[in-house]
């Protein structure tokens, strides 16, 4: 769903309210699809050769996007405002970028985003996976926190423990009860 008018001023309560209802499991604003990469660009890290000019894929999200999208944790763990409040600067890397980057314990490493000169700290490394087509090689791509604030769509993951159509029923009664506008636009 992308983020808009009502959606935007609305937004903790439709996330508080469709977890609290057991619809969702998971919720995260994001700056692009989960299958679409709209940013890039490159980074600086301890040790990195000054030569290097690898583009990183940039991914912006409020937290609980590994969760939110189902990505496999390898080491650290998601981004989570709620309780860790210094997450607002706090990266996931995927395997690609922590081979790029050299790291052999990429938790607590500092990075630098190119030309925007701001700050980030490593919390955790996901497995690599299929960002965009499945015919392209897999880029190193940084997740950044809600610092970059960014933020295009919201993402929802369904309770897997109900049925689809009985999650897609309450979101259509849950979307009509707020206002029919808020969540007309939901991708599910």
């Amino acid at each position: 769903m992308f983020l808009s008018g009502d959606i935007i001023k609305n937004y903790e309560l439709i996330k508080n309210d469709l977890v609290g209802k057991g619809i969702a499991t998971s919720i995260t604003k994001t700056s692009a699809p989960m299958t679409e990469g709209w940013s890039s660009g490159g980074a600086n890290w301890p040790g990195k050769d000054p030569n290097d000019k690898t583009e990183f894929n940039y991914y912006d999200n409020d937290g609980n996007f590994v969760k939110t999208a189902g990505l496999q944790l390898l080491q650290g763990r998601d981004i989570d405002l709620k309780n860790y409040p210094t997450d607002s600067n706090a990266v996931i890397l995927n395997e690609k970028a922590v081979k790029v980057m050299g790291f052999k314990n990429p938790i607590g490493q500092l990075i630098n985003r190119g030309a925007w000169n701001t700050e980030w700290h490593v919390i955790g490394v996901v497995k690599d996976f299929i960002l965009q087509s499945p015919y392209d090689t897999v880029r190193p791509m940084i997740i950044q926190g809600p610092k970059a604030n960014w933020f295009n769509l919201i993402h929802v993951r369904m309770n897997d423990a109900r049925a689809t159509a009985d999650n897609l029923a309450a979101m259509e009664k849950y979307s009509n009860s707020i206002t029919r506008n808020i969540l007309s636009n939901i991708f599910l």
